[in-house]
């Protein structure tokens, strides 16, 4: 469904999507993002939102390059992480950790 076409069925009957947030930026052998995917550009031209899920402050949760040092459950760079996200052009970021996702998005938008 997140093919243009699937995404243009998608809008007639949604304002919106919620992207796992590995289809908006895909991950390498590694486990690194790498470049954004099509997902929020063919969203966005059928008319729709794209929100992604879920987005964490533990390493675990998080792709390689957003992590800090080698314990799972120690917090990883969520503030690179979600800018990442918005620099991907996401409508919205659901979080578990809304207090750090609100702060990376206030100095996004203040260094846009």
């Amino acid at each position: 469904m997140v093919t243009p076409a699937g995404l243009r069925e998608i809008a007639t009957y949604a304002d919106g999507v919620g992207a796992h947030k590995d289809l908006v930026l895909p991950r390498n052998a590694a486990g690194a993002t790498t470049e954004p995917s099509s997902v929020v550009r063919d969203a966005h031209a059928a008319g729709l939102v794209v929100h992604v899920w879920t987005v964490r402050d533990e390493n675990q949760f998080m792709a390689t390059n957003f992590r800090r040092g080698t314990d799972p459950n120690a917090k990883g760079d969520s503030f690179a992480e979600s800018r990442a996200f918005l620099d991907a052009g996401v409508d919205g970021i659901f979080s578990d950790q809304p207090d750090t996702l609100f702060q990376a998005r206030e100095e996004w938008l203040v260094n846009r």
